[in-house]
């Protein structure tokens, strides 16, 4: 961040100087100043969305067992491993905080109010 910063600024201050001479003075890629006066915004990490090939037959006891169940992902995960998964335990918690986090709550509101 403190060299995107940097980097708009020395450009700010001095118009003409050139990418080549901002990269030097920082000791940074002539393409990442590149990059960086390109943006209009502090380039951030997302991480890519998972394909959860594995969990995907289980989608409907994953969620029967988590949004209406309220069992605990640990407990989904031992009946999983029950059923024939072999995947990691992180994959289970992504998934459903991926798909179901949202869901359990929006079904707690509602019930309460019947």
């Amino acid at each position: 961040m403190e060299d995107w910063v940097t980097i708009i600024n020395l450009k700010k201050r001095n118009p003409s100087m050139g990418t080549r001479k901002i990269a030097k003075i920082l000791g940074v890629s002539r393409n990442t100043v590149k990059r960086a006066l390109k943006s209009e915004t502090y380039p951030s990490y997302e991480r890519e969305k998972m394909v959860y090939k594995e969990l995907e037959p289980f989608h409907e006891f994953i969620k029967e067992a988590f949004v209406f169940k309220r069992q605990r992902v640990s407990a989904i995960i031992s009946n999983l491993r029950s059923k024939g998964y072999n995947g990691s335990n992180i994959a289970v918690y992504r998934y459903i905080n991926e798909h179901f986090k949202e869901l359990k709550g929006y079904f707690y509101k509602n019930i309460r109010t019947i």
